[in-house]
């Protein structure tokens, strides 16, 4: 069994994928999680079973909206995150000393950035962009780094899937989503507005390599939470026939 835990990254896609639980954690940065130790972050009833593998995804939230704020001369963003990788280690070290049974441990990477000034799409404040594409880009590869560097150290196991969703510039590849949208709209067979309903809908679809790499899914929002967070994430949203 494979099992995630941590913010997002740790319920999309994996909630559909067979053989996989999900242990969300909701909006939760990896500094956090280092910072409150077990207390935020315990894997010991959770369900695991000897030589079941967990995943931690911590990260993409720090990069995006919280390295910058706190940028000084002398509190460089190395220096955050360093500090921020080497507590959320020892965090995932307290929880792995809590099994007495062999499991794998794995590391998530953080996942490319959404190139927002380029796009000039606006910001949300539920999920704020903070410093420029070039500089969130920088603290994402070397928060990436420090991530696999640590995974060595430890003998972990580092998933990294940065290049498979990257552009040539290194920032989220946007452009599959858009033209598969449009292809989508022009067949009707979707649309940017949603329910409410009673429970959310999740599904997504292979590439040609047979990696799952779009996503459609459908939350109780506003429409306008809807069409940002379409702008900022690869995925769609579905109109469902529990709509009528």
């Amino acid at each position: 069994m494979i099992h995630t835990i941590g913010d997002s990254h740790s319920k999309f896609p994996w909630e559909k994928i067979p053989g996989v639980k999900v242990h969300w954690l909701r909006a939760i940065l990896a500094f956090t999680a280092g910072r409150d130790g077990l207390k935020r972050v315990n894997i010991s009833n959770i369900g695991l079973k000897p030589n079941d593998s967990i995943i931690f995804c911590f990260g993409e939230i720090d990069c995006r909206g919280h390295i910058h704020k706190h940028l000084t001369k002398d509190n460089t963003y190395q220096k955050q995150i360093d500090l921020i990788v080497k507590k959320y280690f020892d965090t995932i070290k307290l929880n792995k000393d809590l099994i007495k049974f062999n499991i794998n441990i794995c590391i998530f990477n953080v996942v490319p950035p959404y190139p927002q000034d380029k796009k000039k799409d606006g910001n949300n404040p539920e999920w704020p962009f903070v410093g420029t594409d070039n500089q969130r880009k920088s603290y994402v590869n070397y928060f990436n780094q420090k991530l696999k560097e640590y995974c060595l150290k430890n003998n972990y196991i580092f998933i990294d899937v940065y290049d498979e969703y990257a552009d040539n510039e290194g920032f989220l590849n946007t452009e599959f989503k858009q033209a598969f949208t449009q292809t989508l709209i022009n067949t009707n067979l979707i649309d940017q507005t949603v329910g409410p309903f009673d429970d959310d809908y999740f599904s997504g679809i292979e590439n040609d390599k047979g990696q799952l790499s779009y996503f459609f899914e459908i939350h109780k929002m506003e429409q306008e939470q809807v069409v940002a967070f379409l702008e900022f994430y690869p995925v769609v949203f579905v109109v469902s026939d529990e709509e009528n």
